[in-house]
């Protein structure tokens, strides 16, 4: 099935860093092409948040109280409906280390948690005493959680909340967090919607926030906030203008990448385009890029997820709505690491579709997931598979002398990541592996066992969505040589 492209346009924008206009548009007309269905599957009824990979090469579906499993191919390998107190809709998932799923939500309007085995099969219900809405899980270094959202203050106020858990997810520490406003604005909303760990062992959010200075006046728009781990507040950065932040990434420098949505008519607006803006470690900007489609004059669009490709390029994900209501659309696009639009689709037009989570496939195409409604307005698990990047990665050489272990991609990663190796003529036929280390050494997973490779280049996926957040040192043996490389994983 073909996608449509979706032209980027230059228009004045609402875009504001700290003060300071730093909108660059795209022109339409990008020279890569674009990406295609391949797929398209249905799983069963409900709503999907969120895709992870899974021990078998494939992927988690989750979704309100279900979740499904799939095989690298899209096949169903089982599917579970998740218990809980009270009405259950869990939105997040991370895979275990040690195996099976742990998924983030509400049980009965409180914050919980439900840890499951690598069978789908119920190991621990949890729920928490604080009324909102938990919208991410984070497996951290030390083997416990940290549950992110917001919290219901009175007033009908929000603010954001996270909760820290030990390994055996009783309860270590919590803390609201709002952004300080100033002298003549009270931040009187901000709601989390993404949470990782960072390499500090704090923490760093990603969401939106509202300020009143008087009655009829206001300002809002995303809000990024880095904690430390007693969820002590050190930093924020809020852009002015409608949307919000809905997704963040440490990059191997330690730099911050955030991906959202903002309105490029009116702050009031509803969304009508994608935003990226990375901040150096010390936290200062250093780009930043809103994007606007040619059909954003009579729709809204809206960010829903990201990753970091090989190249250090970027993959942004979210839906169109048809302001007429007549349907909505997924929408893939893909930027230079300096955030220039190389190429956008429009995915699987006709009825109404959300998009919501991505990965990337081992043959370079996508997994986008997500919701589609049928003609009474019934949702179910949605998976699309796309054909491979337009965009070529030129490859290193691979001389008669070299053994090669190329950046694994993407990096940082979540769930899963990808590992490109070659071997020379010289190792042609000789015992291969690759292992998973952490900075003290210790063995993680062996992520390729012994075995003999023909010369040539070749990969292998580590799905290491249960590994705690950090970095962990990829090492390749073969012909009696080796190579090292590094991963940072983010949750």
């Amino acid at each position: 099935m073909e996608g449509k492209k979706c032209g980027l346009i230059d228009r004045p924008s609402w875009v504001w860093a700290w003060g300071l206009a730093i909108v660059m548009m795209m022109a339409a007309g990008a020279a890569w092409g674009q990406v295609e269905v391949e797929w398209e599957r249905t799983y069963g009824a409900g709503t999907c948040y969120e895709l992870v990979g899974s021990p078998e090469g494939g992927f988690c579906l989750l979704g309100g109280s279900s979740i499904v499993c799939l095989d690298a191919n899209g096949d169903s390998l089982w599917a579970r409906e998740l218990g809980g107190q009270g009405q259950v809709s869990y939105r997040s998932l991370t895979r275990l280390v040690e195996g099976g799923y742990a998924l983030a939500g509400n049980s009965a309007d409180k914050f919980g948690l439900f840890l499951i085995d690598e069978n789908g099969d119920s190991v621990l219900a949890r729920s928490y005493n604080v009324s909102g809405s938990c919208n991410s899980v984070v497996r951290t270094a030390d083997g416990g959680f940290l549950l992110a959202g917001y919290a219901a203050l009175p007033a009908g106020r929000t603010s954001m909340f996270i909760l820290r858990l030990d390994a055996n997810c009783d309860s270590l520490w919590s803390n609201y967090i709002r952004p300080p406003g100033g002298e003549r604005f009270v931040c009187t909303e901000a709601k989390c919607y993404s949470a990782i760990q960072i390499s500090s062992g704090g923490f760093a959010l990603a969401g939106y926030s509202r300020w009143i200075a008087e009655p009829g006046v206001s300002s809002h728009g995303p809000s990024f906030i880095v904690t430390n781990d007693p969820g002590e507040f050190i930093l924020e950065r809020s852009t002015e203008g409608y949307g919000s932040y809905e997704a963040v990434l440490e990059t191997t420098n330690g730099d911050f990448v955030l991906a959202g949505s903002v309105s490029f008519y009116d702050p009031a607006d509803d969304p009508t385009g994608f935003c990226l803006q990375q901040i150096r470690y010390d936290f200062g900007p250093f780009w930043s890029r809103a994007y606007e489609f040619e059909y954003s004059l009579e729709s809204s669009i809206k960010c829903e997820d990201f990753q970091q490709l090989q190249d250090g390029g970027y993959l942004i994900a979210g839906t169109r709505w048809r302001w007429d209501g007549s349907d909505a659309e997924f929408v893939l696009m893909r930027t230079s690491a300096e955030g220039d639009s190389l190429w956008s689709s429009m995915l699987v037009e006709g009825m109404r579709k959300e998009c919501r989570s991505i990965a990337q496939s081992s043959d370079g195409g996508f997994f986008l997931a997500g919701t589609l409604y049928d003609e009474d307005d019934r949702p179910s698990f949605y998976l699309v598979k796309t054909t491979p990047d337009p965009v070529s990665v030129p490859e290193r050489p691979l001389t008669p002398y070299t053994l090669l272990l190329e950046p694994a991609f993407p990096n940082p990663f979540n769930s899963s990541t990808t590992i490109p190796f070659g071997l020379s003529p010289l190792a042609n036929g000789s015992p291969t592996r690759i292992r998973i280390f952490d900075p003290l050494g210790r063995r993680i997973e062996e992520v390729l066992p012994m075995q003999t490779l023909n010369a040539g280049r070749h990969s292998v996926v580590w799905n290491a969505a249960g590994v705690p957040a950090g970095e962990y040192l990829i090492r390749l043996e073969a012909g009696g040589k080796s190579q090292v490389t590094s991963v940072q994983v983010v949750k």
